[in-house]
């Protein structure tokens, strides 16, 4: 349904049960005609129906979201916006055909407790992201959490983690970790690095993640250094640079006082990030953001 302003209704509800098509992505309630709750609904009416991308805020968003679940409605792809919501007790909710957990981390404490109900509640789930991390601002280094702990302690002020993601193992899987979140292990990593100890710390995170696949880093780091670390990543696929205007560097000179255009910039990109993937031939692509290019202009 996209943006469109279609409401799934009775009638509608109806043509698309009768039609041969698997999936109607629906991406909030507001789509929702509030009469099929009075209709007499039966527990598999709305299993076509996915909710894509569904984010929940508080409490109420959860009822709310809760009130159409009962007929089927599937969450592939669930957000929480505050991790006030994450006590023991949201381990027990349901979210069906849940795959993929995106949990914003803002200024409350925050504990794992309710992650192995929740897991084993979702058969399905394979990644859990958690975004806006930081180590020196929000969290304190006793809330800090343990999939990232070992490595925190280690680095201590040279690094600061923006985020991260966990994979779930796959069933039958050898890979082996240890722990009360044995099941999990971090494959995405997002940092700040200081510029005197880049090649050092991106080491220290290959020691304790060498399974990483989305390495995203916000760094002034040189070529050869930067290729260097990251080699050891045998499982790397997607490199994020972030601000990487002094990585473009233009022959490595200090930032310019007028900021190249389009085609410079573009043309850069382009050099760099293919000298990058010819040496670390496991890498499928990259996302690049913060770039000024013209007056103040974002690439």
């Amino acid at each position: 349904m996209g943006r469109s302003r279609v409401t799934l209704n009775i009638p509608l509800l109806t043509a698309i049960n009768s039609h041969p098509v698997s999936t109607i992505i629906v991406p909030s309630l507001a789509h929702f005609d509030t009469a099929l709750l009075k209709a007499e609904l039966r527990p598999s009416d709305l299993t076509k129906i996915v909710f894509f991308p569904n984010r929940v805020c508080n409490d109420n968003d959860y009822s709310e979201v809760e009130k159409y679940l009962m007929f089927g409605v599937r969450v592939n792809h669930l957000y929480i916006k505050e991790t006030a919501l994450l006590d023991r007790s949201f381990g027990g909710r349901k979210f069906t055909g849940l795959r993929e957990l995106h949990i914003n981390l803002d200024a409350s404490p925050i504990t794992v407790s309710w992650l192995s109900d929740f897991a084993h509640g979702h058969p399905l789930l394979r990644k859990i992201s958690f975004s806006r991390y930081s180590v020196r601002g929000a969290m304190h280094r006793d809330t800090i959490l343990p999939f990232i702990k070992p490595f925190v302690e280690e680095a201590g002020d040279e690094g600061e983690i923006k985020g991260f993601a966990i994979t779930r193992v796959d069933p039958g899987s050898k890979v082996v970790t240890e722990g009360p979140f044995s099941e999990w292990y971090i494959t995405g990593l997002h940092l700040r690095i200081s510029q005197w100890s880049a090649g050092r710390i991106l080491n220290r995170a290959h020691t304790f993640f060498p399974r990483i696949e989305i390495f995203t880093m916000d760094l002034p780091m040189l070529y050869d250094e930067l290729i260097s670390s990251l080699h050891v990543f045998s499982s790397l696929r997607v490199v994020g640079l972030l601000r990487p205007y002094r990585l473009l560097t233009f022959n490595d000179q200090a930032l310019l006082s007028e900021p190249p255009g389009h085609v410079e910039v573009e043309s850069a990109i382009i050099q760099y990030t293919s000298r990058i993937a010819q040496r670390i031939p496991t890498i499928e692509g990259f996302f690049i953001n913060g770039l000024r290019v013209g007056r103040g202009e974002s690439f």
